[in-house]
């Protein structure tokens, strides 16, 4: 039985092989398959591309960052069922992501530059929920205990603030 040159191609994946893969961007359609899959808008997409990647497009991730948004994009699908297209109210609102973001700010969970450290966040909200979740593919209840979490982390920061001046003040008498 002779095995034709395609055959052995399919199972061993060489350089060659891997970057004709790299340049054919079969990746964009599987994206944009998973995307209607889990129900992103457009709008909600870009965010997160931007969010994650700093880019608006699928066309401009590399071939590891593709792989990365697949990855997290199946996990996304295979976590939870996604809400029907009618009932957006189970995303995470405005308020709640601004509430996050605020508080990730005052809890100190920034960069250099003053914005929100979102690999910090990130590290947050896995652990805060169990599973790899971004900001913006968060529902409401989900939101709802990342602020908790958030909130308490502050309150303790602010407490501990708050005896080190009344120590202060104590040493100072």
């Amino acid at each position: 039985m002779s095995v034709s040159k395609r055959q052995i191609e399919d199972k061993q994946p060489t350089a060659k092989r891997r970057a004709k893969q790299q340049k054919s961007g079969w990746w964009i359609k599987t994206i944009h398959t998973l995307k209607s899959k889990v129900h992103l808008s457009d709008e909600e997409y870009r965010l997160m591309m931007d969010r994650l990647y700093g880019v608006d497009s699928s066309k401009r991730l590399n071939f590891s960052e593709a792989m990365d948004l697949i990855d997290r994009l199946k996990a996304y699908a295979e976590n939870r069922p996604a809400p029907p297209l009618s009932d957006r109210g189970v995303w995470i609102s405005p308020a709640q992501r601004r509430k996050i973001i605020a508080l990730a700010k005052e809890i100190g969970m920034v960069c250099e530059d003053g914005s929100v450290n979102t690999k910090r966040l990130f590290g947050f909200i896995a652990r805060q929920l169990d599973s790899e979740k971004s900001l913006d593919m968060l529902l409401v209840r989900e939101a709802s205990k990342v602020i908790t979490g958030l909130d308490r982390i502050h309150k303790n920061k602010v407490r501990t603030e708050q005896a080190a001046i009344n120590a202060e003040v104590e040493n100072e008498k």
